[in-house]
């Protein structure tokens, strides 16, 4: 197939509200449009879907069509969903459709279709308690100790105490919560007064390290110091959010290495987890935002595939970083993806935007900004603006460099 051929295959099995970025060189003019409207202007025709219910006690989501395809996940009986309308795949005795939402391949002798009602029995009502309760958590319930209304920004990059210039933005721009990048030590103590003396109420700290994630002792070993010194700076009264790594389906960030995939990510985390826990007993600990978008060879994971596997880690987690990005300097694309967000985390589990901002090629504007906090507001989750200070890095956004003044 020529790469036209391929472009609009992947098209007719995408959702129309998608967002496609075309960039004219690596660093020419760069366009975005929605799946819908490229579809239409090339002459293709979306696949259409239909809605399928789970007639089995439990149905087995695999990543590819057979019985010998990795279990990725699992719904339980009477569970909506839908499935691309195309001709099944007949292997191993059944007919195999592929998910809609792109998470795998479904057996569909196990199902009926959606407007077609189900009978529970009081043993099959039982069997899905018990499978409920086999594939759940516990997490104790909390509350968010920041709203929605509330601004967030991240500090510096290098995770380095705000300067001057740094900390009147924080003040003029009325910023309530704050994400720290806990990588150096001797930060703590020029960080968390000076910000509180000017209103900021919470912080996060992201747990994360120089060096590229290898063991989960190694990481434990290498961030308990630091996190040490700022639980000791915010004090005994204070709530502890932590956020354990960053973005680990990127390659930089252990995928390939550290972990091969989300089942190992949610080990390497759980391990992690619970050395935290035992440390710092009141902590609420986050799991770490996906890098956002598709697969990228030898670069990133996409987040359908990731997450598929880590929701071990997804499930033990008291609340879920997410990171967003808009491409225009107006901000007038940005639109968050809560639908998206809460069929991967559900809609009770606490999310907080932890980097919202420009993307690489687009440079942060105060009026993007304010529309960012809107938008997620709109939606009920604390955005925490992508960023104070770029340490060298990511000048495209950083407020400092562009006196952002809301």
């Amino acid at each position: 197939m020529t790469i036209f051929e391929n472009l609009k295959t992947a098209l007719a099995t995408t959702d129309e509200s998608a967002q496609v970025r075309i960039q004219l060189g690596a660093n020419g003019s760069i366009f975005q449009m929605s799946a819908g409207e490229l579809m239409a202007e090339l002459g293709v025709k979306a696949v259409a879907r239909r809605s399928l219910r789970v007639t089995s006690p439990r149905l087995n989501i695999r990543d590819q069509p057979g019985l010998s395809g990795q279990i990725k996940d699992k719904l339980v009986q009477d569970t909506v969903f839908d499935v691309f309308d195309a001709t099944p795949i007949q292997a191993d005795n059944f007919n195999w459709q592929q998910m809609a939402d792109g998470r795998g391949w479904v057996a569909i002798e196990k199902t009926v279709p959606a407007e077609t009602p189900i009978t529970l029995t009081t043993q099959t009502v039982e069997n899905r308690a018990l499978s409920a309760a086999a594939n759940t958590i516990s997490v104790q319930s909390w509350t968010l100790p920041i709203t929605a209304t509330q601004r967030g920004v991240g500090l510096s990059a290098g995770g380095w105490a705000p300067n001057t210039q740094q900390i009147e933005l924080v003040k003029r721009n009325s910023i309530e919560f704050a994400l720290i990048c806990n990588y150096e030590a001797g930060q703590a103590a020029t960080t968390i007064q000076p910000l509180r003396n000017i209103g900021v109420k919470t912080f996060i700290l992201r747990s994360c390290t120089h060096e590229k994630p290898t063991t989960p002792q190694r990481f434990i070993d290498l961030t308990m110091p630091l996190l040490k010194e700022f639980a000791d700076a915010l004090g005994s009264g204070s709530q502890l959010l932590i956020a354990i790594a960053n973005e680990p389906n990127l390659t930089i960030e252990g995928w390939g290495s550290a972990w091969a995939d989300g089942a190992g990510f949610a080990a390497w985390w759980n391990s992690v987890a619970a050395a935290y826990r035992s440390a710092f007993p009141q902590a609420k600990l986050g799991f770490p935002a996906l890098s956002p978008g598709g697969d990228v060879p030898g670069i990133r994971l996409n987040e359908n595939s990731f997450l598929a596997g880590a929701m071990d880690a997804v499930n033990r987690a008291d609340w879920i970083g997410v990171h967003y990005y808009w491409v225009n300097p107006d901000g007038s694309d940005i639109n968050p993806p809560l639908d998206r967000w809460q069929r991967w985390f559900g809609s009770t589990r606490p999310i907080i935007g932890t980097e919202v901002g420009p993307a690489d090629a687009t440079t942060v504007t105060a009026e993007a900004v304010r529309r960012a906090y809107s938008a997620f507001g709109a939606v009920n989750i604390p955005a925490c603006a992508w960023l104070l200070s770029g340490a060298g890095a990511w000048q495209n956004a950083a407020w400092d460099l562009h006196n952002i003044l809301l």
